[in-house]
């Protein structure tokens, strides 16, 4: 196994806390915030293309510019900590997601929103 495909594997939460234990792997960056935390710390995963999506609504530039990143990079599972996950909509009710759209890219159709 290489080093890239070490970094893809999936942990269960008792497998992550025996490699923090063992110093396999210590810390990893949150995706969104950029702090660094022990990887049994970064519970919640989201797209790439939510991050991105989330910074641009702040008025964070993206580093290419306003190009996006290919479309297999979009949905690549990022890793983030708790304090981030309050930025995302984790119910998945139909209403707050289209909330969430709609605060996101400036709103949705009518006809789409829940009656």
């Amino acid at each position: 196994m290489t080093h890239t495909d070490q970094m893809q594997v999936n942990y269960t939460p008792q497998e992550l806390e025996t490699r923090v234990k063992q110093g396999l792997q210590k810390r990893k960056k949150c995706a969104l915030c950029t702090q660094t935390f022990y990887v049994n710390e970064l519970p919640g995963a989201i797209t790439h293309k939510s991050i991105l999506e989330l910074r641009r609504k702040w008025g964070v530039e993206l580093p290419r510019g306003n190009r996006m990143p290919p479309p297999s990079q979009l949905y690549k599972r990022e890793e983030i900590c708790v304090f981030c996950m309050q930025f995302f909509d984790t119910s998945g009710t139909m209403q707050s997601q289209q909330q969430l759209l709609a605060s996101t890219r400036g709103g949705i159709s009518p006809s789409l929103s829940m009656r």
